[in-house]
């Protein structure tokens, strides 16, 4: 598993409470699997899981859609 209750922090903080994170978690542990496989395809989605050591991938190219994406934005005066 990928995905955490905590990565829904800042920016994609979700309102929870005492009985929220637990409906959260079991949302998290139904779909991921599913929407990583419509992202990568079927056979993708096998060699992607395959590459996994420690829940993070070996291959640079598995690399470069794993660790998180930044957005260099620069403002124009």
């Amino acid at each position: 598993m990928f995905l955490t209750v905590q990565d829904f922090t800042g920016k994609y903080q979700l309102s929870t409470g005492m009985y929220d994170v637990t409906k959260l978690q079991d949302y998290i542990i139904r779909y991921e699997k599913r929407y990583l496989i419509e992202l990568f395809g079927a056979n993708l989605y096998d060699e992607f899981i395959s590459d996994l050591v420690l829940n993070v991938p070996k291959s640079p190219n598995f690399l470069k859609v794993f660790n998180p994406f930044y957005e260099n934005v620069t403002l124009d005066n």
